[in-house]
C-alpha cells in the first residue's frame, strides 16, 4: 500500500519531465481481455521515477529509459488486472470494514485529521474518495491474491546466505550518493533569459528558499526534489558542476539541452564497502523476496496464457 499511496501523492505534485504531446496524452498502450491500459493509468506509476532519472540521462538514451520504465509499469498493471479477474472468479471477498479501516490509515498517512479534510484534499487533487475507495479495493484484491499463492518454505541456512552475499557483495556497497533539488526553465519559456536572470537574482539572496522559488517558477515539478542519486550516474552536465559537493550549495544556471537548470545540494553521503555482519538481516529478506518473486512470475505466466493481451507500442 506504500507504493500505492506514493503514486497518489505523486500524481498531483509532478507532470512528466519529457512531456507528452497532448494527442498522446491518453493512448492505449495495451489491453488485457479487451480492458485498455492507457498513458494516464501509467504516468502516475512512473513520473517521479522519470523526473529523477532526468538527472542521469539526457536525449535519446533519456526517451530510451523512460519508455523502459513505462514498459515495467505497463506489465505490472497488467498483472494486477489478472489478479483482480482471478480474484472475482474466488467465493472469498474483502468486506467493506477492511476497505474502510485502510481508508482511514492513508487519510493519517496524508495528514488529515477528519475524512472531511481529505476528501477536499482529494477534490482539489481531481480525484474523490468513491474512486479512492475502488483504487484500494484493487489493490486489495490484488494483494490477497499474490498471498494467497506465496509460501515459502523454511529459512535460509548462514551459509547460503554468506554464498549470497559474496555472489552479489557490490550490491551491499553503499555507493556515493548525492540528495539534489532541481530548479528548471525549459526552453519554451516565455522570456526565458530575463527568467534566467531574476531567478539567478533571487538565488543569491540571503535568505533565497529554493522550493519556494521552484514553485513559483517551475510547479510542474512539485518541490523539485530528484532524491539521493549516485554520483558516478549523474549526467555529464551535471557531474562537471558537482566537482566540489558541499551540503546547502546551489548550482547554476546551467545550460541543458532543453532549458536552464540550478541545483540544489541537499545530501551527501561517501561510498562504504560492504560488510556481511551489517546487512545479514537484509540478505534474507533480499532472499525471500527473491523466492517470492519466483513463484508470483511463474503464477503471472500462468494467467497470461489464459488471457488475451494486446500491446500497442
Amino acid at each position: 500500500m506504500k507504493k500505492l499511496l506514493l503514486t497518489w501523492l505523486l500524481s498531483a505534485a509532478f507532470i512528466l519531465f519529457a512531456a507528452e504531446p497532448v494527442r498522446e496524452m491518453n493512448s492505449i498502450l495495451a489491453s488485457v481481455n479487451g480492458d485498455a491500459v492507457t498513458l494516464m493509468d501509467v504516468l502516475p506509476l512512473t513520473m517521479a521515477k522519470e523526473f529523477q532519472i532526468s538527472a542521469v540521462y539526457s536525449g535519446e538514451l533519456l526517451n530510451r529509459e523512460i519508455q523502459q520504465l513505462r514498459k515495467k509499469a505497463v506489465d505490472r498493471l497488467i498483472d494486477h488486472r489478472l489478479l483482480q479477474l482471478e480474484y472475482l472468479k474466488q467465493s472469498i471477498r474483502i468486506s467493506n470494514q477492511d476497505i474502510e479501516r485502510e481508508l482511514d490509515r492513508i487519510s493519517e498517512l496524508m495528514g488529515c485529521r477528519s475524512r472531511e479534510e481529505w476528501i477536499g484534499k482529494l477534490r482539489k487533487e481531481g480525484t474523490t474518495l468513491e474512486q479512492m475507495r475502488q483504487d484500494v479495493e484493487k489493490n486489495m484484491m490484488a494483494q490477497l491474491m499474490m498471498q494467497r499463492r506465496i509460501v515459502i518454505n523454511g529459512e535460509p541456512t548462514p551459509l547460503e546466505l554468506y554464498d549470497y552475499f559474496k555472489s552479489h557483495e557490490k550490491e551491499y556497497a553503499t555507493s556515493e550518493k548525492v540528495g539534489l533539488s532541481m530548479l528548471k526553465i525549459g526552453l519554451n519559456h516565455p522570456d526565458i533569459q530575463k527568467t534566467v536572470q531574476a531567478v539567478s537574482a533571487k538565488l543569491n539572496l540571503p535568505d533565497a528558499d529554493f522550493t519556494a522559488l521552484v514553485r513559483e517558477y517551475s510547479p510542474e515539478f512539485g518541490n523539485g526534489d530528484l532524491g539521493e542519486i549516485d554520483r558516478s550516474l549523474l549526467r555529464p552536465e551535471f557531474a562537471t558542476a558537482l566537482k566540489d559537493i558541499s551540503v546547502g550549495k546551489i548550482i547554476g544556471p546551467l545550460n541543458i539541452d532543453d532549458g536552464m537548470v540550478w541545483l540544489k545540494v541537499n545530501s551527501h553521503r561517501n561510498a562504504v564497502a560492504a560488510n556481511f555482519g551489517a546487512v545479514e538481516q537484509r540478505i534474507r529478506e533480499d532472499m525471500q523476496k527473491k523466492r517470492r518473486e519466483e513463484v508470483l512470475n511463474g503464477y503471472f505466466q500462468k494467467l497470461r496464457s489464459q488471457a488475451v493481451i494486446e500491446y500497442y507500442f
